[in-house]
């Protein structure tokens, strides 16, 4: 099929069909790296920042325990009213954060949590908020006997459910890390499948483009080879409809008039070399003839020489005759007389 094709016309399929396969794998490569970036995105703007959150948040709850000990432990208005404002710092960020996972979580799972969580929270508020009443009023005994029972029971709870979540991103990390990877091998494999396909296709069209191209040659070239050599009766069995396929038309046309025109050279030559041949015998009967022609010149020669020599006598018998008339006369006259 590819022969009825124009040489340039085949090389424009194959280098388009490698750079479709090679646009092919481009574009997946670059669909496959956005899913990567995608899903490393979320594993380091989502599901790594909710475990810092998360952290951060058991941070201050540690803050808030080491404050709640410390005005228990010291008296000194000045310090107690320090803690006091690091517990409400603590505060204000452990609800910020909170206010972003309200936010940023979306899964259903993710919410069920954060409710827990946040239910946990408020029972621990609750608590700490009514220990720092007994400070302020000051009843140290009721606020420490609260703070070793249900402040650490709900803080510890409080503390568990934020484990919980702690948990919960580092599998939901681990799950975008393992999908990432996944991305990435099956990514690798398809494009190095596609690279190996885009290769064996290369290879292919181009041993195909190139017996199209140069088998015909070798073919023109071996007749040419003939031809120089005077055999003109060869002709070129290519059936393509492409360059090749004109040259080998025009090269069988141009073997057939060289080789009538060969034929009628040699007809002219044979036709010649009997004219020669006849004009041959013909010089030799007019070489024959001019010399009978000679031999007669010469007979005529010797007769007219005769002839002469006969004339200059009968000349001077003329002459001999001539004057006895003359005497007759002469001597009439006298008889006259």
């Amino acid at each position: 099929m590819l022969k009825n094709f124009k040489i340039g016309s085949r090389l424009s399929l194959a280098f388009g069909l490698i750079l479709l396969l090679m646009m092919a794998v481009g574009g997946y490569a670059i669909k496959q790296i956005k899913v990567l970036d995608g899903q490393i995105d979320v594993l380091v703007s989502d599901r790594m920042v909710k475990l810092g959150q998360a952290n951060t948040i058991i941070d201050n709850i540690n803050l808030l325990a080491r404050g709640l000990r410390n005005i228990l432990i010291d008296d000194n208005k000045e310090h107690q009213a320090n803690e006091l404002r690091r517990i409400a710092e603590a505060r204000k960020t452990v609800g910020e954060i909170f206010a972003e996972l309200d936010r940023t979580i979306k899964s259903d799972n993710g919410l069920a949590l954060l409710r827990k969580i946040k239910d946990l929270r408020a029972a621990y508020v609750k608590e700490t908020e009514a220990y720092m009443d007994l400070i302020r009023a000051g009843q140290t005994d009721q606020a420490k006997k609260l703070l070793l029972s249900e402040i650490r029971t709900v803080q510890k709870n409080y503390m568990d459910s934020l484990e919980e979540l702690i948990h919960f991103q580092e599998n939901l990390a681990k799950d975008a890390g393992k999908k990432a990877g996944e991305s990435a091998t099956k990514a690798t494999t398809l494009i190095g499948t596609l690279l190996c396909v885009a290769l064996a296709l290369s290879v292919v069209l181009a041993l195909v483009i190139i017996r199209s191209i140069t088998g015909p040659v070798a073919k023109a070239s071996t007749l040419a080879e003939t031809m120089a050599q005077g055999d003109f009766t060869a002709k070129l069995d290519i059936q393509q409809q492409d360059e090749i396929g004109l040259m080998a038309r025009s090269l069988n046309t141009m073997a057939g008039q060289l080789g009538g025109m060969i034929r009628e050279i040699i007809n002219g030559v044979d036709r010649l070399t009997a004219s020669s041949n006849d004009l041959a015998a013909v010089s030799k009967q007019l070489s024959a003839n001019a010399r009978d022609t000679s031999d007669k010149a010469g007979t005529v020669a010797a007769a007219a020489e005769e002839m002469s020599v006969n004339v200059q006598s009968v000349s001077a018998a003329m002459e001999q005759s001539t004057s006895n008339v003359n005497m007759v006369a002469s001597s009439t006259e006298e008889m006259t007389a």
